[in-house]
């Protein structure tokens, strides 16, 4: 339960950061308010120490609408999977990538390779579907 309450509070600094962010100061026209993506060696932000690897239902239980649509996303997507799971990895990653989502990024590098990906496809997925070496 201190888990949750930590990542909950980690969750809603996160979120005052980025509103004040967005708000504080004039912007210029045109001018980019996101930097690029570049590829993180960890988490931007880390759990406390000794707290271990938070499991996505500490991150996100059933309670908000928000997590009861994504899970029921989720587990539709795992129990229906009509695709291999080599290539449904490759789903995730490069829906992780694109919109800059570092945890979901994390687990499913180490799930993707467990599904049969080796690190240059990994790495590939990243260069888009363009890239040399895709059939």
């Amino acid at each position: 339960m201190r888990n949750i309450g930590t990542t909950t509070g980690a969750i809603l600094v996160c979120g005052v950061f980025v509103f004040g962010a967005g708000v504080a100061g004039a912007q210029e026209p045109g001018a980019s308010r996101v930097s690029p993506f570049e590829h993180l060696d960890a988490p931007r932000i880390g759990l406390p120490d000794g707290a271990g690897e938070a499991p996505m239902r500490e991150l996100c239980p059933d309670v908000t609408d928000m997590c009861q649509r994504y899970w029921a996303y989720t587990g539709y997507f795992v129990r229906n999977a009509t695709i291999p799971t080599r290539h449904r990895e490759l789903l995730i990653l490069r829906t992780a990538w694109l919109s800059r989502g570092d945890y979901i990024w994390g687990r499913h590098d180490e799930i993707g390779q467990e599904a049969g990906l080796t690190a240059e496809e990994i790495a590939r997925v990243t260069q888009g579907p363009d890239a040399a070496g895709w059939s």
